[in-house]
C-alpha cells in the first residue's frame, strides 16, 4: 500500500494535536482520494471471452517467436527516442541502453527528469536538476518499452480464459502476480502472437493499455504506438515510435551520475534564514513578484509542493496540463515558480507539484506548501532546534572529515532524495527509518510491529485500542483504520543516544516508500537535542549533541 507522505505529515499533526489516545474519528478531507472502482470491478474477468482449447505453452511459444531476436552477434544496446502526451501535455524520451546500463532523458512540457544505471547504481535527476542515487525500480523510463512477460513468470498464477472474437481475435490470460492484490488480463493476438492489450488495477482505476503498429528491426518486434486510458480520456497517455537503433557502441560516461544543474542557488557566506517554528517545524517565507508565502521545511519530502489555489492565486502556469476532470474533481499537476527569493537563496523555475494543500494551522498562519529534498540539495541547511534557527551554509568545506567540531555522522542514505537513516529499537537496528523535520513526534510503524513485536511492548497494565480512522491520501479510499498508541521500548539509538525505556507512538499502518516497507520516522521530539546539518550535496547528515541533550541526559559510564 503507498501512501503520499505530504499528507500523512499533516494528518499526523491533527492526530496528535486531537486523540489524546482517545476514540476519534477523522471526517474525509481533500487530502483524501476519492473512491475507485470496488474489488468486484476490478477482479472481473474482461467480457466477450468464448472458450479455447488452445494450452498456455502454446501461446506463449507463439509469443516468444513474436517477439524475436538480434541476430546473433549484434551488440545488445539500442537507441530510442519517443514522442507522447500525458495528461494533455506532450513530451519526448530519449532512451539509450546498452546491457544493464541505460540513461533516459524525459522531457515533459518544460519539465526535465533523467533517470539511469551504470554498474550497480542507478540514480534519478529530478526536474529541479538535482540528482541521488535510488533504489527504485524505474518504471518510468521504461514505461513505453514496457515487456509485458508477466504469463511466463513462474511466480506468477496462469490461467487461460479464452479468446476474443472480432476482426482481431486474441487470447486472454489471467495473470495473479505474486504479491499483488488484483489480477492483470493479457490479450495475445491469435495469429501473429503479440501482446495487444493488457488490464490491470491502479489506485482503484481500471487501466486499458493496447499495443498495435508492430514493426521488425533487426528481427526483434516492437509495438510503435501504445495508448492507456483509466476510463478518463482528460488523463490519457500515447506513446509513438520515432526511430529505433540497435548495436551501436554507447561510451560509458553516457550512464554515468551527473552532477547537479540545480534551480536553487548556493550561498557563498553563513546566510541566516528567517523562520518561525510551529509544532516544532520550520516555517520559511518565500518571497515571490513582492509578496510573502509560509511554506514548511520537511527534509522526509521529495519533491516540493504548493497549493492548487494558491498556485492559481499566483497565476503560475500549467502548460497545458489536465488540472481538473470534467466532474469537476482536481487532478495534480506541476508548475514552476520563475522567481523565487527565501533570504537571498533565489529559486528560478522551480518546479512544484501543485494539489490540495493549504494547511492552516491558527488565524495568523497559512502554510501553502512544502520545501522538500530538491530545496534541501542545494546548501548545507544548519537547524538549531535548541535556539529554533536556521541557516545556509556553504558546501565547501563539508567534504573533510569533521567539518563541524564535536560532531558525529549519522550514517545517511539518500534514496532518491529520502533520507533513511539507521535507528536502535529494543533489540534491532533498523536501515529504513526516515528522518524528517515535518513530523512532531516519532513513529513506528506496522512493518516493525509485524517483524519485531517483542521489541514494541504496551506499557504495564495497558492495552493499545485506540482506533483512528486518518484520510490518508493512498490506495483510492476516502480512509484507512489505523490504530495508533503508546508503545514501550527499552532502548531507542539514535546518534550518539540511548534513551532508556522511552514511549514513542506506534501504528499498525503499513508504510511503503519506493516499494519498501518503512519502519519508522524519527521526528523532532528527537532531533531537539542537536544542531543538525543537512549536508545532502555529500550524502552526509551531521549531528551535534547541544546543551539540552546534555541537560537531558547522563553521560553511560
Amino acid at each position: 500500500m503507498q501512501l503520499n507522505l505530504r499528507a500523512l505529515s499533516i494528518v499526523w499533526r491533527v492526530i496528535i494535536s486531537t486523540i489524546a489516545f482517545a476514540t476519534v474519528t477523522l471526517a474525509p478531507s481533500s487530502l483524501a482520494v476519492a473512491k475507485g472502482a470496488d474489488d468486484a470491478t476490478l477482479d472481473a474477468s474482461p467480457a466477450g471471452i468464448s472458450p479455447t482449447t488452445t494450452h498456455l505453452a502454446t501461446i506463449l511459444a507463439a509469443h516468444d517467436k513474436a517477439v524475436g531476436q538480434l541476430p546473433a552477434g549484434m551488440r545488445d544496446s539500442v537507441v530510442e527516442y519517443w514522442e507522447f502526451t500525458d495528461s494533455g501535455l506532450a513530451g519526448s524520451e530519449r532512451l539509450e541502453r546498452s546491457g544493464s546500463n541505460y540513461h533516459s532523458r524525459i522531457a515533459n512540457g518544460p519539465f526535465v527528469e533523467e533517470y539511469g544505471q551504470f554498474g550497480a547504481t542507478r540514480w534519478h535527476q529530478d526536474a529541479n536538476g538535482f540528482t541521488a542515487a535510488t533504489t527504485q525500480i524505474d518504471e518510468r523510463s521504461f514505461y513505453a518499452t514496457r515487456v509485458v512477460e508477466d504469463a511466463s513468470d513462474p511466480k506468477n498464477d496462469v490461467t487461460v480464459l479464452g479468446e476474443t472474437s472480432g476482426p482481431h481475435p486474441a487470447y486472454v490470460l489471467k495473470v495473479k502476480r505474486s504479491g499483488f492484490k488484483h489480477p492483470e488480463f493479457i490479450f495475445y493476438d491469435t495469429e501473429t502472437g503479440n501482446v495487444v492489450r493488457v488490464e490491470y488495477a491502479v489506485r482503484r482505476q481500471r487501466v486499458i493499455e493496447t499495443y498495435d503498429d508492430f514493426r521488425i528491426t533487426n528481427g526483434v518486434s516492437r509495438a510503435w504506438h501504445i495508448h492507456d486510458t483509466d476510463g478518463r480520456p482528460a488523463l490519457d497517455d500515447d506513446w509513438k515510435l520515432q526511430s529505433i537503433t540497435h548495436g551501436d557502441a554507447i561510451a560509458d560516461a553516457v550512464f554515468q551520475m551527473p552532477p547537479h544543474r540545480p534551480a536553487v542557488s548556493q550561498v557563498t557566506e553563513v546566510t541566516q534564514i528567517p523562520s518561525r517554528t510551529f509544532l516544532d517545524g520550520y516555517l520559511v517565507r518565500m518571497t515571490v513578484a513582492g509578496r510573502g508565502y509560509d511554506f514548511l521545511l520537511d527534509s522526509s519530502v521529495e519533491e516540493s509542493t504548493i497549493d492548487r489555489n494558491v498556485a492559481r492565486e499566483m497565476n503560475l502556469p500549467t502548460y497545458g496540463q489536465t488540472t481538473q476532470l470534467p466532474d469537476g474533481k482536481p487532478v495534480t499537476y506541476r508548475t514552476t515558480i520563475a522567481d523565487g527569493d527565501i533570504a537571498g537563496i533565489r529559486l528560478r523555475n522551480f518546479t512544484l507539484n501543485s494539489e490540495e494543500f493549504a494547511y492552516q494551522p491558527d488565524d495568523r498562519t497559512k502554510i501553502v506548501g512544502i520545501l522538500g529534498f530538491d530545496f534541501f540539495a542545494a546548501n548545507v541547511l544548519h537547524f538549531d532546534f535548541m535556539n529554533r534557527t536556521l541557516e545556509a551554509l556553504p558546501v565547501a568545506g563539508f567534504a573533510a572529515a569533521q567539518p563541524v567540531e564535536g560532531s558525529v555522522d549519522v550514517p545517511l542514505t539518500l534514496d532518491d532524495g529520502l533520507p533513511l537513516i539507521a535507528v536502535g529499537i529494543g533489540t534491532t537496528v533498523t536501515h529504513n527509518a526516515v528522518l524528517s523535520t515535518g513530523f512532531p513526534f516519532s513513529i513506528i510503524f506496522g512493518s516493525f510491529v509485524d517483524e519485531h513485536s517483542s521489541d514494541v511492548k504496551d506499557p504495564p497494565g495497558e492495552h493499545h485500542r485506540h482506533q483512528e480512522l486518518v484520510p490518508f491520501a493512498d490506495d483510492g479510499t476516502f480512509g484507512v483504520s489505523a490504530q495508533v498508541w503508546t508503545s514501550l521500548v527499552a532502548d531507542l539509538r539514535f546518534a550518539i543516544g540511548d534513551y532508556r525505556q522511552v514511549g514513542l507512538f506506534t501504528t499498525n499502518y503499513p508504510l511503503t516508500i519506493h516499494d519498501q516497507p518503512i519502519d519508522a520516522i524519527v521526528g523532532m521530539d528527537y532531533l531537539q537535542f542537536y544542531d543538525v546539518y543537512f549536508v545532502y550535496p555529500y550524502n552526509r547528515l551531521i549531528v551535534k549533541p547541544n546543551a539540552l541533550f546534555f541537560k537531558t541526559f547522563k553521560k553511560s559510564g
